[in-house]
């Protein structure tokens, strides 16, 4: 990885991104004891630096200053608002960088829960949330596990000027004052947050997790772990925590997260209480030597900061350790995932004057074919530049997917499919299209038409994560290379967590993919118990039962 020193005007005390309105991207904030500064920079080789601090305001409108004490920050989208402490209190920064309380007392300490300004807090640190309201923090000497939750914001489709049933995604993401460093994800998370504008001030409620305490005596992190919900399986809700003490990972399940309740006891993930060193392996096989910070991205991989080395936890357990990347002396216990799916992290210990980016090399998820088996053939930038310029050239054939037209050239189309091929020479046709005639692809996502075409005119394919699904049943559809198929194949099996392996398994059987539904039922099967822990799994085999008894019978016979 690219390894970027960037030096702040002032020591960090956390960081933490938001999502910006334009675009649907994010912006990283780096908080300090002065205030929250955007990282800037990273375009078109530009280099990357700290901004100015935001002009932040109190409710009263009148210019806003923190009072010091400054502590961790977690941004919670359904309000929109980033949480973080100040004082022996937790305070909220809405989307239009107005400050208000949240729950405390800057100057009174304590262990009283309870509604908004009557809880009490010792030296919380905020570090996780559940994307529904629920914010996770770590408390009393980081013994206990307690958890804040926020309901929506008050008047909210007076605020819109609308209806609650008239919002989107995209009216509801905060407006950040400036959008310098914006990552922009292949597609919008789908959930909503706080009003354009809106500080996003609602009702708080602080609660202690009954079952919270740490097997060592205190807890170094927080990261929500990995489930799903949504209909491809994706970018849903974690039904447990995972948090860390000095030498080991626990998932500490949470209940019902849509109803905010429930919590279980601590059950370990990877590596051994009291066992210092490093090794990678896979749950109680590895080891660590003193986890300071973990945090969790979108694939479900965790990073963790172990000592002055930087390691990474899948859904499954399996924990590596970041090549070529250490930090010296400087001990990193602040991590965040530079959102996007890029791959890349920032960090920085604590009080630290320089943020370090660490940034992939290339594009981890291109697929190149080699020069021979290209079907496009010829030279792969001048055949980029007819597919931006396709009037160039004759025989131009309109593909219609999803109620979009695209423009290919029919040599192309046939070299790079041989489904194209066996359309356009006379074999079959798809609605009847003859050799130039319009098709139509039915059932297909424009973006995932999009990204094969690209393939087609230069022999490279770049798939976002949020397209996998239907670029690779598309991929099948279009008959492309064995190599291809197997490559999409390959990244959702990587993207493959414990809460989702059953409905994963479901959607590769359903699209004829048995190489991938081996692997996924491997999978299962070895790692039950993770399985099991999501707290899902009753509702997948539900689901599993109704599309393949088959298929659970064959479970059931390999888990007896």
């Amino acid at each position: 990885m690219d390894r970027t020193d960037v030096p702040l005007p002032s020591p960090a005390t956390g960081m933490v991104a938001r999502r910006c309105k334009d675009g649907g991207g994010e912006q990283l904030l780096v908080l300090s004891n002065d205030g929250f500064r955007p990282l800037e920079g990273g375009s078109h080789g530009q280099p990357y630096n700290v901004g100015a601090l935001l002009p932040l305001r109190a409710a009263d409108g009148q210019p806003y200053t923190p009072s010091g004490g400054t502590w961790r920050a977690v941004y919670e989208p359904l309000s929109g608002c980033v949480f973080f402490r100040e004082g022996h209190a937790l305070m909220r920064l809405g989307a239009d960088n107005v400050v208000t309380l949240a729950a405390g007392h800057k100057t009174e300490q304590g262990t009283a829960d309870g509604d908004g300004e009557a809880a009490r807090f010792g030296a919380c640190s905020p570090l996780a949330t559940d994307g529904r309201g629920a914010i996770y923090l770590l408390d009393h000497g980081h013994a206990s596990i307690r958890k804040l939750h926020v309901s929506s914001p008050p008047n909210r489709s007076a605020v819109l000027g609308g209806d609650d049933d008239d919002l989107t995604p995209d009216s509801c993401v905060p407006a950040c004052t400036r959008i310098p460093f914006c990552f922009k994800p292949p597609s919008s998370t789908g959930f909503a947050s706080g009003p354009a504008g809106s500080s996003g001030r609602g009702g708080v409620a602080v609660t202690t997790l009954p079952c919270g305490a740490a097997p060592g005596g205190s807890w170094t992190s927080l990261a929500l772990g990995p489930t799903a919900t949504g209909d491809d399986g994706r970018n849903g809700m974690g039904a447990f925590l995972l948090a860390t003490t000095v030498t080991a990972v626990y998932r500490v399940p949470l209940g019902d997260l849509g109803a905010g309740a429930g919590a279980g006891c601590a059950v370990l993930q990877a590596g051994a209480q009291g066992q210092a060193s490093r090794v990678d392996g896979a749950g109680a096989a590895a080891r660590f030597s003193s986890i300071t910070g973990a945090a969790a991205d979108e694939t479900g991989t965790t990073l963790l900061a172990d000592n002055t080395a930087v390691r990474s936890m899948d859904a499954w357990g399996a924990v590596t350790t970041h090549p070529n990347v250490t930090f010296g002396s400087a001990q990193p216990c602040q991590l965040a995932c530079l959102p996007g799916g890029s791959g890349g992290f920032a960090a920085c210990g604590n009080a630290a004057t320089a943020l370090t980016l660490l940034l992939p090399k290339s594009q981890m998820h291109v697929f190149a074919l080699e020069p021979g088996r290209w079907g496009g053939g010829g030279d792969a930038p001048r055949l980029g530049e007819l597919l931006r310029s396709p009037t160039i050239g004759a025989a131009l054939v309109t593909v219609g997917v999803g109620g979009e037209a695209f423009a290919a050239h029919r040599s192309v189309l046939c070299a790079g499919s041989e489904f194209f091929a066996r359309m356009l020479e006379g074999g079959f046709a798809e609605g009847g299209a003859g050799p130039t005639e319009p098709v139509e692809l039915k059932e297909t996502h424009p973006g995932a038409f999009q990204a094969l075409l690209e393939f087609f005119y230069t022999g490279r394919l770049d798939v976002p994560d949020a397209l996998l699904r239907p670029t690779c049943e598309l991929a099948g559809r279009l008959l492309l290379p064995p190599e291809l198929q197997g490559w999409l194949q390959g990244r959702l099996l990587g993207r493959a967590t414990p809460g989702t392996a059953i409905d994963d398994l479901i959607w590769a059987d359903r699209h004829g993919m048995s190489e991938l539904a081996a692997q996924l039922k491997e999978r299962i099967v070895r790692h039950r118990a993770l399985v099991k822990a999501g707290g899902f799994a009753q509702a997948a085999l539900q689901r599993l039962a109704e599309h393949s008894p088959a298929l659970v019978a064959e479970l059931g016979a390999r888990l007896l």
